[in-house]
């Protein structure tokens, strides 16, 4: 099973994608594999995760709305894409990837988000039982990324948990749940005396299996 897990990874992560950005007007043509976007352990992990349970978002992603946003109403409440990201961030062609730690870290938030909006059973649940295998400290650190600040007296929990609902819990107008923020207090984390309980410590509710 790890053999073909590991195999598995290595064709996801070598394939290759074919996208422009357009920096200060001027469009640029850039070839990569999505290994020179996602370099690290948590984003691999995620995008496995991903395409063992529904491999065509991952494995068309230009076109598809996790990678470069379509206008109208579905660009709404994600306010920018994974290319959009590259033009903030100056990206004009392979000579300019890896991202940094950071940046990869921004991206993995947009990664997590178009999880939920695919058509993945449980995208919630799935990526919170792959998130409880990173450290309390990272996963922080990619809520600081959205902008979000830790609040005087809050305590790590109730940080983690109000970043996370703020990017990946929506609504629409009759108050129906949208994206599938149920999921993220269910599993079992693994046995380290370094890690809290933090991602199993949420209100609980959740259908996840």
């Amino acid at each position: 099973m790890l053999r073909s897990g590991l195999k598995r990874l290595d064709t996801i992560m070598s394939q290759t994608l074919s996208f422009g950005v357009t920096v200060d007007g001027e469009t640029h043509a850039i070839e990569i594999e999505l290994d020179d976007l996602f370099s690290r352990d948590l984003s691999q992990a995620l995008l496995l995760g991903w395409h063992i349970n529904y491999p065509s978002s991952v494995w068309e992603p230009v076109g598809n709305r996790w990678f470069a946003l379509p206008p109208g109403p579905d660009a709404v409440f994600r306010q920018t894409s994974v290319i959009q990201k590259l033009e903030e961030w100056g990206v004009t062609s392979a000579e300019d990837l890896p991202p940094t730690r950071d940046q990869e870290l921004r991206l993995v938030v947009l990664l997590l988000r178009a999880r939920m909006d695919s058509g993945m059973t449980d995208p919630a649940g799935r990526a919170g039982k792959i998130l409880r295998y990173a450290s309390d400290d990272l996963v922080e650190e990619i809520v600081e990324t959205m902008g979000k600040t830790r609040r005087a007296n809050e305590s790590r929990e109730d940080f983690i948990q109000r970043g996370m609902e703020a990017e990946l819990y929506e609504e629409d107008e009759e108050g129906n749940v949208t994206s599938a923020w149920v999921g993220w207090n269910e599993g079992e984390r693994p046995e380290d005396p370094n890690q809290d309980a933090i991602l199993t410590d949420f209100e609980m509710g959740s259908g996840s299996a």
